[in-house]
């Protein structure tokens, strides 16, 4: 898949990464930096430089965070609900996001309300074989 990130700069800005790994540049001018064939590695810190010309020979910078990201393909999974429950009972429910990178943040709602935080069971997510991951928060109430 062919990601594409535009990094928008004045006339006369050079990019310069900070990181040792910075993708290929093509199709870029004094106007815009076109960076292509972005991996999760090519996140980072990225520089931005304008020097001035004779007499003052002045130099600005700017840094910026760009972080390289993959949405989730589907809806989380909610396991463990019933459509039915007594009273007293004790209900155990799971939300599970399918992959991502980085993980996808949960939170669960009870009838249109935050779920209180005493009810919530964190667990630690997991990294696919491809790089992408996944979480799960559990929910528990009576």
């Amino acid at each position: 898949m062919n990601k594409f990130i535009n990094i928008w700069a004045t006339v006369g800005l050079v990019l310069h990464s900070i990181r040792k790994d910075f993708p290929e540049v093509n199709r870029s001018n004094a106007r815009r930096v076109l960076l292509h064939n972005l991996t999760f590695n090519s996140t980072g810190t990225y520089r931005c430089e304008v020097s001035a010309d004779a007499p003052h020979f002045r130099t600005y910078t700017n840094e910026s965070r760009m972080v390289v990201v993959e949405f989730p393909k589907s809806h989380p999974i909610i396991t463990g609900a019933k459509s039915h429950y007594r009273v007293g009972e004790t209900a155990w429910l799971n939300c599970t996001s399918s992959k991502s990178h980085p993980a996808a943040q949960l939170t669960w709602f009870i009838n249109r309300e935050k779920a209180d935080e005493r009810n919530l069971r964190y667990y630690h997510k997991w990294i696919h074989k491809d790089g992408l991951e996944s979480i799960r928060l559990g929910l528990v109430f009576k």
